[in-house]
């Protein structure tokens, strides 16, 4: 009988496995396209990144950036400690520092290596703490 579906056909199982054999195809070249459709719009975003004038930051100024964040959380601390600044706070002072020291520097004025950082944060330490002072009276908790 041919309505019951256990009943196997031979000649749906051929047209089956050639169903079957298209989709995989076509799966392959689907996904052909969209790997070289990743590449084309990979390619863009790196032709626009270079268009947009986009700075990459140098390794000294990575450096520095990272042993200034260092060098503010150790200024902050205190004052986290005691309770005087909420998270968000912490986090608003420490990248307005930051920011307004490296700002400040010329590309020449960045110190190149651990030695010169080190120096740089003795030469600057009132300057640094005066700054870091100011933002926490604006940005801390009031009591």
């Amino acid at each position: 009988m041919g309505l019951n579906p256990f009943e196997e056909d031979k000649g749906i199982g051929k047209e089956q496995t050639e169903r079957d054999a298209r989709p995989q195809v076509e799966v392959t070249e689907y996904k052909k396209q969209r790997v070289d459709k990743g590449k084309k719009n990979s390619e863009m975003d790196n032709n626009l990144q270079k268009d947009a004038g986009m700075q990459i930051e140098s390794v000294e100024l990575r450096n520095f950036r990272f042993a200034l964040v260092d060098h503010v959380k150790e200024i902050l601390r205190p004052v986290w400690l005691e309770g005087h600044l909420s998270k968000d706070a912490h986090k608003l002072i420490v990248k307005k520092s930051v920011d307004k020291i490296i700002n400040t520097l010329q590309p020449q004025q960045i110190p190149p290596n651990e030695d010169s950082i080190k120096k740089y944060f003795s030469f600057c330490q009132v300057k640094i703490v005066n700054l870091v002072k100011g933002y926490t009276s604006i940005y801390g908790k009031v009591r």
